[in-house]
């Protein structure tokens, strides 16, 4: 197998609207670390190409959008390009042409401060031209991969981590808020590592997967940066001068660090307190480095489903009625008028496309790519129908505009279950998600078990 991994910071130069957290009331107001596109090649022979961006997410369009600038400057299919982001709360969210076209405006910018309670549609230029800028970016990168694309081993290293804590607590009135967990079963404690290493044994790149929301600097924090994930780059650069980090989200929906929990609550820290929270985990990447891995005999290959999940039907009066609650949070009073819009429009839908992939790095070690923010459980429970397989699970591929929860979280409600109103969707997921996900997985997981 050939391989090449580049890194290019995207860090803004001007302040911008820090995406992820709804209590921020300002711009940005300087940077802490540098936000990166990372940009993976690997060829056995034919090439595949995973692009993982220090962003909190994107909407479709700015992954279409990426994926064809890299398809035509390389001459790839642009099925073989595949996106995915770490969901650090300290940088923005992406937007592309076609996402700025919406009939209904824009509500949501990195150039201005973000009003609740103003629907006005908003002026994409910002982050359209931080957008053409991502594209050229891009496709320079694929091309020095393509280019300087060398020989070597991919080792898989597997071993487990509490650094996240689960935040769903359901009290005894019935209630479920957002709380540290201390059951540690209600998290996916699986950290896997991947080497890309010369022929000569040098690694030149470390790939590494967990599965926890990167909100150490919280709220109040004002500065730029990739959180914990930029923190741990950092170490194991120190470890290993030269390589390239590479962050792959799980499936952390329902996952905080556990260096964020305050009593009952989560607290917000400062870079500092973020830097020495990362370095515990830092140190288990370390510790299992130098560890014996297993050398990878490649047999790469790719599978995509784009599956349709389901939401109930809800009508005018089910959306006015969460506009008329007191107690409906202001982000949400604000997702629920655009929804009432929308229904008015008919622009409301029914079915929610969920586009899929299965990577097959060699007999044993499949990754599996899935959009939006999806919680821990499904990670596990896809892993344990398959023992005999490693089974890398990812959340924010592609694109992401809601939570996807399981049928307790459903039941039990709490944010993430009611994290619905974003999705231009008709009213909540229905239970049958959870099956529907979990059995399309399995059968691409089974597709390219099989395939020549």
């Amino acid at each position: 197998m050939k391989f090449c991994v580049k890194r290019i910071p995207i860090t803004t130069a001007h302040p911008v609207m820090q995406a992820g957290f709804a209590a921020r009331t300002h711009l940005s107001e300087g940077v802490h670390d540098d936000c990166f596109m990372r940009v993976v090649w690997l060829a056995d022979p034919e090439p595949l190409v995973l692009v993982s961006f220090d962003l909190l997410y994107a909407a479709a369009g700015f992954a279409h959008g990426v994926r064809n600038a890299i398809s035509a400057a390389v001459g790839i299919d642009g099925s073989r390009v595949r996106i995915a982001y770490t969901h650090t709360h300290g940088f923005i969210r992406g937007l592309g042409e076609e996402d700025a076209a919406s009939p209904l405006g824009l509500y949501y910018s990195q150039g201005v401060v973000r009003d609740y309670n103003c629907d006005d549609p908003i002026d994409p230029a910002p982050d359209l031209a931080f957008f053409r800028d991502i594209c050229r970016k891009a496709a320079d990168l694929a091309i020095a991969c393509r280019d300087e694309a060398i020989p070597g081993n991919l080792i898989h290293r597997r071993t487990t981590s509490y650094f996240g804590v689960n935040r769903r607590v359901t009290r005894s009135d019935g209630n479920t808020i957002m709380a540290p967990n201390p059951d540690d079963s209600l998290i996916d404690p699986t950290l896997d590592i991947l080497t890309l290493e010369d022929t000569a044994g040098m690694p030149r790149a470390i790939l590494w997967s967990y599965a926890c929301h990167p909100t150490i600097c919280g709220g109040t924090n004002y500065l730029i940066t990739a959180d914990y994930p930029g923190a741990v780059g950092r170490e194991l650069e120190k470890a290993y001068p030269g390589i390239v980090p590479v962050f792959l989200q799980g499936c952390c929906a329902d996952i905080n660090p556990r260096a964020a929990a305050d009593g009952e609550d989560f607290k917000s820290s400062t870079p500092a307190e973020m830097e020495a929270a990362a370095a515990p985990l830092a140190a288990e990447i370390l510790s299992t480095l130098r560890k014996p891995g297993r050398i990878l005999s490649p047999s790469l290959h790719l599978e995509i489903d784009c599956i349709q999940l389901y939401a109930e039907q809800n009508g005018r009066d089910w959306w006015q009625s969460i506009i008329d609650d007191p107690a409906t949070p202001y982000y949400r009073l604000h997702a629920a008028r655009v929804g009432l819009r929308r229904f008015d429009a008919g622009l409301l839908k029914r079915e929610f496309p969920f586009p899929m992939s299965c990577i097959r790095l060699d007999s044993k070690l499949f990754m599996l790519l899935m959009p939006n923010e999806v919680v821990s459980f499904y990670g596990k429970r896809i892993r344990a129908l398959f023992p005999g397989l490693s089974i890398i699970t990812m959340g924010y591929t592609e694109s992401s505009c809601c939570y996807v929860p399981t049928r307790d979280i459903l039941k039990n409600g709490g944010y993430e279950a009611g994290a619905f109103l974003d999705a231009g969707l008709t009213g909540p997921f229905v239970p049958e998600i959870e099956d529907i996900i979990v059995g399309h997985a399995a059968a691409m997981l089974t597709r390219a078990q099989k395939a020549e």
